[in-house]
């Protein structure tokens, strides 16, 4: 284990010597890559000689997956549309069973610097690379920083590495998310110079072995800010280059969470949970489609939301389609808005071959990949994939709000030399959408839905198409206009500051009989106006407009879409509305009012 050290600290150069300045991730555009990923243990047995303890039957167990079994099946996959690979941990893990479970996985690393014999050699993850490089593909290698496996010889050698606490008992709190273990995994004391200078190493190591395109980069929320700024930094700086993919996995919704560990851990991307949970509650729950207005509102929080990693379900989540409920239609309509929306379209294996499961309380979700299962959603897949590779407006353009409904969503792709139009209808009966979009065509031109059977016309200002239940209606144009350009310019002010076209007044009524006594009710929402939900900011308070009646006009930015709601505070808590949210969305004139009945 010394002899380990040495090399580690020969690897980086840095042992004892002075940290250099990092400088910031100037990443190369990665919105145009469709990532999928491959749990290796779950996809393809390509080399039975390397397979231990395999008993396909057991969840928790080995089932064969290999590199070669990827190496086997890349002409599929880049038929699929695939444009990089993303594939789980290689190091050599512990060498059985924790109780019940095998590091199948490859979430227990043992060796940081071999790759697990179960999974193959490094010479076949070094032909893998230069496969897909050939090819024009690019490989994605996950990154274990937070922890090593069970009963590491790491942990006993150099206990000083490592945290010396208990589990994590209280999830929410940052410091202790940061500093103790996971489930009894030993946690790396990341805030050390000695482990910072390890993981340069171990990603030194990789990258001149195998040349991958990037790094994801686990559990993200359990690692100081601290360690992620030094480690992006240095990576992008000195090993990687300006077009290394960083792509981290903070889990949680709240995109304020997201644009700061975006910015102040120096990643090139991370993935997109406030957007999964809004599409998981929208397509496959049946949540007011209106959410995801407020949702994309929100991108003015994020540099640039194009590089954010878009998904519908990952190996930790329940699969798309177990949350559909077994509705394929559904998933459909997913994956149509997943490869239209801004970001980069990261697949789970088997999404294409209608693969389902839970998460809990056994990983059904991590079932063995079935080639071939379901021809008609592996054709849908590939059609969205080649549509988006087909036009930059898709992949680079834009993202500006159109209209919105308790069923509908539309929104524009803008590029001043391409545009794309998206709705997608949630309901049950067919929409019919007049859209502020007409300016962006020459008028009177009628557009093909490049997803189904439907037309558009453009009548003046007016975009009026029809779009038929559970389905998302695409209409592209190509070629340089005035109006086009001009939109685009705007749409990036706009992003810049939501507040450079300056405000128009937004009035909410309430009639409320049976407050507390005293208690003034107050309006919150999702914009900086109303507290940005934050029940102890400074939140607009109500005026009495009459018996139970109250009234409060509060100035907003034009062209917003949020979310809002009342509330009062006593002296010991807040009180919060029982009714649904309040949708607000606002253009160059002030919206009708907006009532409620508490």
């Amino acid at each position: 284990m010394g002899a380990l050290l040495a090399v580690l600290l020969g690897l980086t150069g840095l042992a004892g010597a002075s940290a250099a300045p990092p400088v910031p991730v100037a990443g190369a555009d990665w919105s145009s890559e469709i990532l999928y990923f491959i749990l290796l243990d779950r996809f393809a047995d390509g080399d039975p000689s390397n397979n231990a303890e395999v008993d396909r039957a057991d969840p928790y167990g080995f089932h064969g997956g290999d590199l070669r079994g990827v190496r086997d099946h890349l002409d599929e996959l880049q038929q699929l549309g695939a444009t990089a690979l993303w594939i789980s941990p290689v190091f050599r893990n512990r060498p059985g069973r924790f109780y019940e479970h095998q590091p199948y996985h490859g979430y227990w690393p043992w060796n940081f610097l071999e790759v697990d014999p179960r999974f193959g050699t490094l010479e076949e993850l070094q032909a893998l690379s230069r496969d897909l490089h050939r090819r024009g593909m690019k490989l994605v290698l996950d990154f274990v920083v937070n922890h090593a496996g069970y009963n590491a010889p790491l942990a006993d050698h150099f206990p000083a590495w490592f945290h010396a606490t208990g589990n994590i008992g209280n999830w929410e709190d940052p410091t202790e998310r940061e500093t103790h273990r996971i489930y009894g995994l030993p946690d790396f004391a990341s805030e050390r110079p000695v482990v910072q200078v390890l993981f340069q190493a171990v990603a030194r190591h990789w990258i001149d072995q195998v040349h991958p395109d990037g790094f994801r980069l686990d559990a993200v929320k359990h690692v100081p800010l601290s360690f992620w700024r030094e480690f992006n930094g240095r990576l992008a700086a000195r090993r990687g280059g300006p077009g290394f993919l960083l792509l981290g996995e903070m889990l949680d919704g709240d995109p304020r969470v997201i644009a700061r560990y975006l910015q102040e851990g120096r990643f090139s991307s991370l993935f997109d949970f406030p957007l999964y949970y809004t599409l998981k509650d929208v397509i496959a729950g049946g949540a007011d489609a209106r959410k995801l207005g407020s949702r994309f509102f929100e991108d003015c929080r994020y540099p640039d939301p194009n590089r954010l990693g878009t998904f519908l379900d990952n190996h930790d989540l329940d699969r798309f389609l177990t949350s559909c409920g077994g509705d394929r239609g559904r998933l459909r309509q997913a994956l149509a808005l997943l490869f239209t929306v801004r970001g980069m379209p990261t697949l789970t294996y088997g999404t294409e071959a209608g693969l389902a499961g839970a998460a809990e309380p056994r990983p059904d979700n991590r079932g063995d990949m079935r080639f071939g299962a379901d021809p008609a959603l592996a054709s849908w897949v590939q059609a969205l994939a080649w549509l988006r590779r087909r036009h930059p407006s898709l992949r680079q353009g834009r993202q500006v709000h159109l209209a919105m409904s308790p069923t509908t969503y539309a929104f524009a792709r803008i590029l001043p030399d391409e545009v794309a139009i998206v709705a997608a209808n949630t309901g049950t009966a067919t929409a019919w959408l007049e859209l502020p979009a007409g300016r962006l065509f020459a008028d009177r031109t009628r557009l093909p839905d490049r997803l189904g059977t439907g037309v558009a016309e453009v009548w003046g200002p007016r975009f009026e198409c029809e779009v038929r239940p559970g389905q998302v209606a695409v209409f592209l144009d190509a070629g340089l206009s005035a109006a086009r350009a001009a939109a685009w310019r705007q749409a990036l002010a706009l992003h810049a500051d939501p507040r450079s076209a300056g405000k128009v007044p937004v009035t909410f009524l309430l009639r409320a009989e049976n407050l507390p006594g005293g208690a003034v009710p107050l309006v919150i929402g999702g914009i900086a106006e109303l507290g940005s939900w934050d029940a102890g900011a400074a939140l607009p308070e109500m005026t009495r407009a009459g018996p139970g009646r109250w009234r409060a006009t509060v100035e907003v930015p034009r062209h917003a879409v949020f979310e809002a709601k009342f509330c009062c505070r006593t002296a010991s808590q807040t009180l919060w509305f029982p009714g649904d949210n309040l949708f607000v969305e606002t253009g160059d004139r002030p919206p009708a009012p907006l009532s409620a009945v508490w």
